[in-house]
């Protein structure tokens, strides 16, 4: 077998920035280690512990066969596409305006404002309208 050494699940991994406070986020892997992204990134992981910059966060790797819970800005129905907040790193809104943006995921409840609202991950694109 050629996949030795791989894991699933939750994984620790150094902060490239400070996270402390990012849980539920999503995050960015760079050559330093993990980052906020900004809104044309194109993000795979999400913030489960967070952590100064230098330290060891704990992460999981964005999959569509799991579900998630990340910050929402704005609201949502169930089945609106979510795209990265261009002015709240790590979080998703709904295309609300002509703009850049790169899609992460869909919306699974209907969400308000600063709630933790269930998505579907699916693999990030960048677009425009």
């Amino acid at each position: 077998m050629s996949q030795t050494n791989v894991r699933t699940g939750q994984i620790p991994y150094r902060c490239a920035t400070d996270l402390s406070a990012a849980k539920d986020r999503l995050v960015k892997l760079t050559t330093t280690g993990m980052a906020l992204p900004q809104y044309d990134d194109l993000p795979h992981y999400l913030v489960l512990e967070g952590a100064a910059a230098g330290e060891t966060g704990s992460f999981l790797p964005l999959s569509p066969l799991q579900n998630v819970r990340i910050q929402l800005e704005g609201t949502c129905s169930p089945g609106n596409t979510l795209i990265l907040s261009n002015t709240s790193f790590g979080a998703v809104k709904v295309v609300d305006t002509e703009e850049d943006w790169t899609e992460v995921g869909i919306a699974e409840e209907a969400g308000v404002d600063g709630q933790l609202v269930l998505m579907r991950p699916i693999s990030p694109r960048y677009g425009t309208i």
